[in-house]
């Protein structure tokens, strides 16, 4: 889903800015704008991408609702 939703983001970018060519660029634009982080935290930009967290709740866990559910 998230790599489909980033592909398709990637390619408006060409399409808007009339390139020729899908390259790294529109996938890191496309990227900062869905995760809304730093350069510095973009797995397209970054040195070492493999070292930066992409989905925190899979370390943290799924969030837990403590509210009593209505039967």
């Amino acid at each position: 889903g998230r790599a489909i939703e980033l592909l398709l983001l990637a390619l408006e970018f060409v399409i808007e800015g009339e390139d020729t060519h899908l390259e790294i660029g529109h996938f890191a634009s496309a990227y900062a704008m869905l995760e809304a982080c730093p350069v510095s935290e973009n797995v397209f930009f970054a040195e070492q991408y493999w070292l930066i967290e992409t989905d925190p709740e899979a370390v943290e866990g799924p969030r837990r609702n403590f509210r009593k559910r209505k039967m």
